[in-house]
């Protein structure tokens, strides 16, 4: 029994997923080098896909915002994973616990476009739902480097 699709918000979106920009939004209590955030926001092609937490599940939910609903005055631009600009999403995966909450979701990201026969995986980008926000961890080696 899933709570909540992860995946109902972007499920007309058609067309390249190339990265065009990264922003975050952290809480006011949290440090720099804290890996704790409260949302991720991947730019798409003019749109913005919304990673959160959804409090009263405890679990990861993605939205889709438009441009004109941001105040940007509330983001910052996620320095740390700036080198993801240009890259693509290749494929999302929910992580689902046993008891059908989304605890996370990995994010396949490729240099090239996917329709190329060039493209190449550069790393995975895992997002885990905790109570203190989303925790976030990129990786470019590991057990996902070799199910390709």
């Amino acid at each position: 029994m899933i709570r909540s699709n992860i995946f109902e918000s972007i499920k007309d979106e058609r067309g390249l997923r190339r990265i065009d920009n990264i922003y975050l939004y952290k809480d006011e209590n949290s440090t720099e080098n804290s890996f704790s955030i409260e949302q991720l926001m991947i730019e798409i092609d003019y749109k913005f896909w919304v990673f959160q937490v959804n409090r009263e599940f405890d679990e990861v939910e993605l939205i889709l915002k438009t441009q004109l609903e941001i105040n940007f005055d509330e983001y910052e631009e996620f320095n740390s994973l700036s080198n993801l600009k240009g890259l693509e999403i290749g494929t999302l995966f929910a992580i689902i616990n046993d008891r059908g909450y989304t605890d996370g979701v990995k994010l396949k990201l490729f240099s090239g476009k996917l329709t190329d026969e060039n493209h190449s995986f550069h790393a995975t980008l895992t997002l885990i739902a905790l109570a203190s926000g989303l925790q976030y961890e990129l990786s470019s080696t590991g057990i996902d480097t070799y199910l390709i």
